[in-house]
């Protein structure tokens, strides 16, 4: 907004098909300098909702192991949405295999953005490899 923001509530509305504001969430925002980025919790959605499994874990070595994780995610919305998903990561770590493309936000997270169409489901896989 490029102005700084004074600490409080925020609430968050969209308008629905006939133009009534519908009330979305809200929530807290703490005292923030002009020009920074300002992460907001509005809630959690019901309609769009995931599944994470382990699907299979290779030890290489006393020091390497291999894990693989599926993620599926469906979208029960009346239109598509795209989804980020958040995985973090510990320790030293490589990616061996994955469906989608990804995002190394910092040393401990990934993030795979991924589009669904409405009424779909999306399967993201991946392998990571562990060392110590």
């Amino acid at each position: 907004m490029g102005i700084p923001l004074p600490k409080g509530k925020v609430k968050f509305y969209k308008a629905d098909k006939r133009e009534n504001l519908q009330f979305l969430g809200e929530d807290l925002l703490d005292h923030t300098p002009q020009n920074e980025v300002v992460p907001l919790y509005i809630g959690d959605s019901f309609d769009v909702v995931g599944d994470r499994k382990v699907t299979d874990v290779k030890k290489i070595s006393d020091r390497i192991q291999e894990k693989s994780y599926e993620i599926s995610i469906r979208n029960r919305k009346k239109e598509p949405v795209t989804v980020q998903i958040i995985e973090r990561l510990s320790g030293n770590w490589q990616i061996r295999k994955n469906s989608h493309q990804y995002q190394k936000i910092d040393a401990m997270t990934l993030e795979f953005p991924v589009a669904i169409e409405t009424n779909g489901k999306i399967n993201v896989t991946y392998t990571v490899r562990y060392q110590s």
